[in-house]
């Protein structure tokens, strides 16, 4: 009880002191928030104070892009930090040094292919970089993110990633990654070696690859070879891609399709004026076993002054059922409305027949004026025989409204409607909330979040914040 007064007096403290501070007392480009409610409770464990950088702060060779500092009942955290520090020279290469949270600089040229993306996790360490015309080297020490990495992180994984262009149409992409001790320790990661190309085939086509192994958690190495073509005209474009994978293969993050074997063939041409043709065909499954089947055509025209009109037809194989849609789409010009019905015939390799279900989608986009804004979407269900309960009205909707010239409320409200004949109401969540404008400054959040099926007491669901900008 005695921890949960202090907390509440800190909190009255800090906002009197925000509100009444000038703001030239402090340089500023940086946000303060005191959440004031809940004030506390069993399973609070919520920041009651945060501090972010908006905006970079630089003092001689030194800046700081980014920072944000929480506190909470078991302490203060800093976390998205990085610090740029001063350039310095070594054997005739300038460096640029960076310390803090980070991602890898891999160029991972495979990113350039259908579905294909390198999700890497940041990492908290020393990045020391090197750049000219022709290449581009990077040396990172450091932790993974997520692993409990403290202000000072002990290096658990160095890698090492570059881009040379030895010819004017062939450019590589280099990787190594080598844990600093085991790689299970917490803050290191699996070795990976590897690297990516490409080549400018000709005006039109450019051959993009990427080969790289890694060391699984079971000492085994896994490979990756992705290959591909990309190529782009005037009437059109064509995207031919292969991808062998291994289960286990990791760099420094999932990349998705590493897993299974993919083959892909997609394209679109402008068979006349304003009307463009598209096709997809592709295939993708674990190796050695059965996997799943893609085929698409679509028809885009764009000859119509209020929107374009989409046609398309989409079949799925999988080893346990089919899946085919029927698409019409139609989307403004201009504003962001559109309207979307799909037909889909699912059936079932174990039973006869075929589940049908017709839905229609409506986006309505942002309708703005000076005092008041609303956007809607919302999927309706047409027609459908399948057994299982489906929702025939699905909407969401949020809208904000300038109540006086210092306060504006918005509200966001997503719902279903079951049932026969749609009587059955299901609110899925709501949520209210208000900004009052003390100074321009300082402003003032309440709010409220209900969430459907939760234990949660209303000084949960409540919450209301002050915030603060300030200059440094």
């Amino acid at each position: 009880m005695a921890t949960r007064r202090r907390d509440a007096g800190l909190k009255a403290l800090l906002a009197c002191l925000l509100v009444l501070a000038p703001a030239e007392a402090r340089a500023g480009d940086g946000r303060v928030t005191v959440n004031l409610v809940p004030f506390g409770g069993p399973g609070q464990d919520g920041p009651f104070l945060s501090f972010d950088i908006t905006e970079p702060l630089a003092r001689g060779g030194f800046s700081l892009p980014g920072a944000t500092l929480t506190a909470t009942t078991g302490g203060a955290q800093l976390t998205n930090y990085s610090v740029a520090l001063p350039l310095f020279k070594l054997a005739g290469a300038s460096f640029s040094p960076r310390y803090g949270d980070q991602r890898l600089d891999i160029d991972f040229p495979a990113r350039a292919l259908s579905g294909m993306r390198l999700d890497a996790r940041q990492i908290r360490g020393l990045a020391l970089s090197t750049k000219s015309d022709a290449h581009a080297v990077t040396l990172m020490v450091g932790q993974l993110r997520g692993s409990g990495a403290g202000l000072a992180a002990v290096p658990r994984v160095m890698a090492v990633t570059g881009r040379f262009g030895p010819w004017r149409k062939l450019k590589l992409a280099p990787r190594l990654v080598l844990p600093i001790g085991s790689q299970q320790t917490s803050g290191g990661a699996s070795p990976n070696l590897g690297t990516g190309l490409v080549a400018d085939l000709t005006s039109h086509v450019q051959m993009v690859a990427d080969v790289g192994t890694a060391r699984s958690a079971s000492q085994r190495w896994t490979p990756l070879t992705v290959v591909g073509a990309v190529g782009q005209w005037s009437r059109g474009a064509a995207e031919a891609s292969l991808t062998r994978g291994t289960a286990g293969y990791t760099l420094l993050g999932s990349v998705p399709f590493a897993e299974r074997d993919r083959a892909l063939l997609r394209g679109r041409t402008q068979i006349v004026r304003d009307v463009t043709l598209s096709a997809l065909v592709s295939s993708t499954g674990p190796r050695g076993g059965a996997g799943t089947k893609t085929g698409e055509v679509g028809l885009e025209i764009n000859r119509f002054a209020v929107g374009v009109l989409a046609l398309a037809h989409q079949l799925t194989l999988d080893p346990s059922r089919t899946t085919e849609q029927f698409i019409v789409s139609w989307k403004h010009s201009r504003a962001s409305r559109a309207l979307r019905m799909v037909e889909e015939h699912v059936r079932d390799h174990s039973r006869r027949g075929a589940d049908v279900q017709r839905r229609l989608y409506v986006e309505m986009g942002a309708i703005a004026k000076p005092r008041w804004s609303v956007d809607w979407d919302s999927s309706m269900l047409l027609s459908s025989n399948q057994r299982r309960r489906a929702s025939l009205v699905g909407s969401r909707v949020r809208s904000r409204v300038k109540v006086l010239e210092r306060v504006s409320m918005t509200g966001e409200l997503q719902h279903g409607l079951f049932g026969p004949k749609a009587d059955v109401f299901d609110l899925r969540s709501l949520k209210l909330a208000s900004d009052v404008k003390l100074s321009p400054r300082t402003t003032v959040q309440v709010g409220y979040t209900h969430t459907p099926n939760s234990a949660l007491p209303l000084y949960r669901s409540l919450h209301a914040r002050l915030i603060r900008t300030l200059s440094f």
